[in-house]
């Protein structure tokens, strides 16, 4: 019957009876102690596995990567203004839907009406931010005209303040970084300095030093996995 002991342990004394009952409770401790000491022997092989400094290497090279060292390319769109009649009309187009949002988050007055006069252009901006680039640091900025565009020639053109940012075809949209570069000044056209008669060098040009960098690139050195330890970093870094 469920409950009671059976017969033959029934009639056993009760000391020997408690005698059994008491190995039986220490064979089932002994087997869970047993695994919990497994537990931490194993648990304490892998932090001194995690505590073992790795040998040094011979050049710093083995155990470090830089990190930074890539050129950023910054892009956006801008107007110039301040020429002799050889500007134009910007046509409806995603560049021109681009300027217009931007002039509108700086409060630019009749921004339409702006770009619409021939004193003015719409033109597409590039610079390149190098590695270890510092807050302020000036750039050379290039300006070209978009496909089809009406505008006869920049020279004389004064660049108006441009926000120029990283950006990335992510999922079929464009994503942007933060402003990494404004540029502004007096444009150069390549008919300036270039010889030949292509009306496509009056429609090209730089802008010397009129960019100014302003997020702060800083360089640096990754551990490789199999050197990453607090004692291997403090002396790769004395090194």
């Amino acid at each position: 019957m469920r409950g009671r002991m059976p017969r033959a342990l029934g009639k056993l004394p009760p000391t020997f009876s408690c005698l059994i009952a008491m190995v039986l409770f220490a064979f089932s401790c002994g087997c869970s102690l047993w695994r919990n000491n497994s537990d931490e022997v194993d648990e304490d092989t892998r932090l001194r596995e995690l505590m073992k400094v790795p040998d040094p290497p011979d050049l710093l090279r083995e155990a470090v990567v830089p990190r930074g060292m890539n050129v950023i390319q910054v892009d956006g769109v801008a107007a110039v203004n301040a020429l002799q009649g050889t500007g134009g009309p910007s046509d409806p187009s995603g560049y021109r839907d681009q300027l217009l949002d931007e002039m509108n988050h700086n409060s630019v007055p009749s921004p339409n009406q702006f770009l619409e006069r021939d004193d003015t252009a719409l033109v597409l901006v590039r610079a390149f931010v190098p590695p270890g680039a510092r807050r302020g640091d000036p750039l050379d900025v290039k300006i070209t005209s978009p496909p089809k565009s009406r505008v006869k020639d920049l020279h004389g053109g004064w660049l108006l303040d441009t926000r120029l940012r990283h950006q990335r075809l992510l999922k079929s949209a464009i994503r942007k970084s933060e402003v990494m570069t404004i540029a502004t000044g007096p444009i150069l056209t390549r008919s300036n300095y270039s010889a030949g008669e292509d009306d496509a060098l009056k429609i090209e040009g730089r802008v010397l030093g009129g960019g100014s960098v302003q997020v702060e690139r800083k360089l640096g050195l990754i551990l490789r996995p199999e050197y990453q330890h607090v004692k291997m970093s403090a002396a790769l870094a004395g090194a």
